[in-house]
């Protein structure tokens, strides 16, 4: 019987240790690189930001292809080189590879992307791609071989997910939830007398700033509920699990976000107490044992995420300028969010449709 008989290789927890730690690496460096974009005058391809950027996904990328090659020189089949999980992060490697000189060839020929124009370029966008297959890697591998609720087990793949917690929050950071003006501080000029001012100008800006507010809500809370309810419903999870992925995940994008401490204390703090208290239901309601729990927990956790925000807002930012009914539904929003996606991931499967 040869290797390729047996299917793939076993699991490899330096391989996950490697992947998990690089990955995170690699994401502190495209934070980085967003935050020098942000706070300086970057007109050139060659910045320390890309250093650590570029560097940590050679080393990332070389870690796999070594061991790919040392499991093919094993007699192991190409489509089986590496640990299940790794296939796909193997070939985010190779789409990766194609788009740096793509990315080089776009800047060398409009320049430098600015503002949003960042997040929004082809290439840049092909680059996310392909680094989301490779971030995943330790992510998949640890719900393939279903790692033991245990920390030293589990966190290459914690991290994992956090990276790519990381990436999503990054490419729709023009949406992040906790920069988006709700403090009083932030309020619009005209917002007090929206309703009896009659001038259109005040009114037009605050509702499109209560647009932009809602949206952000919307968009942030989706990414959350995502990963809780593909979390919950992949793997028994260890606890802390979710401490350590709000934490690592968001407190890092607000660092790259946030222009005051105060603002950046409080995300931090938010995530931070976000985690716990998920962590803690987790353990309460063990929602993996039961659909309707599931569901449940998956619109508790960010309406408690949204409803401690406006606490936050209250007792450390001054207040919000937005009325009940805003602050109301912006907490509502977030559950109905959560409670969607639950039943989309618990649907029974349903039978095919018959031919026509």
């Amino acid at each position: 019987m040869t290797r390729s008989d047996l299917g793939y290789p076993p699991s490899d927890v330096r391989l996950d240790w490697t992947a998990a730690l690089l990955g995170f690496a690699f994401m502190s460096g495209l934070l980085l690189d967003g935050w020098s974009h942000a706070h300086t005058v970057t007109d050139t391809f060659f910045t320390p930001s890309h250093d650590v950027l570029y560097g940590t996904f050679t080393l990332l990328a070389a870690t796999l292809v070594a061991a790919a090659l040392r499991n093919r020189a094993h007699g192991y089949a190409l489509t089986r080189l590496l640990p299940r999980g790794y296939m796909l992060s193997l070939a985010g490697v190779v789409w990766f590879v194609l788009g740096v000189p793509a990315d080089f060839t776009w800047h060398l020929m409009i320049g430098v992307e600015k503002n949003l124009g960042i997040l929004l370029s082809p290439t840049h966008l092909f680059l996310a791609t392909g680094m989301a297959l490779v971030l995943t890697g330790p992510l998949r591998a640890g719900i393939a071989s279903q790692r033991a609720p245990r920390l030293l087990a589990q966190l290459p793949m914690l991290l994992s997910a956090a990276a790519f917690f990381m990436e999503l929050q990054f490419f729709t950071q023009y949406a992040f939830a906790f920069d988006a003006g709700f403090s009083k501080a932030m309020a619009p000029i005209g917002y007090q007398s929206i309703s009896s001012s009659g001038n259109l100008a005040q009114m037009t800006t605050v509702f499109y700033r209560q647009i932009e507010g809602l949206f952000a809500v919307i968009v942030h809370a989706m990414l959350l509920a995502g990963i809780v309810v593909f979390l919950v419903r992949s793997i028994r999870l260890v606890p802390g699990a979710f401490t350590l992925l709000f934490v690592a995940a968001i407190a890092t994008v607000s660092a790259m976000i946030a222009n005051d401490p105060l603002t950046y204390a409080i995300d931090a703090l938010l995530a931070l107490c976000t985690g716990i208290f998920a962590d803690v239901l987790y353990a309460r309601m063990t929602p993996y044992r039961s659909t309707g729990r599931f569901r449940a927990f998956a619109a508790l956790v960010p309406a408690f995420h949204y409803t401690l925000f406006f606490v936050f807002e209250a007792l450390l930012a001054g207040g919000t300028w937005w009325d009940p009914n805003l602050i109301v539904g912006s907490i509502a929003l977030p559950a109905i969010i959560g409670l969607l996606l639950a039943i989309l991931a618990s649907l029974p499967n349903a039978e095919a449709l018959p031919a026509a």
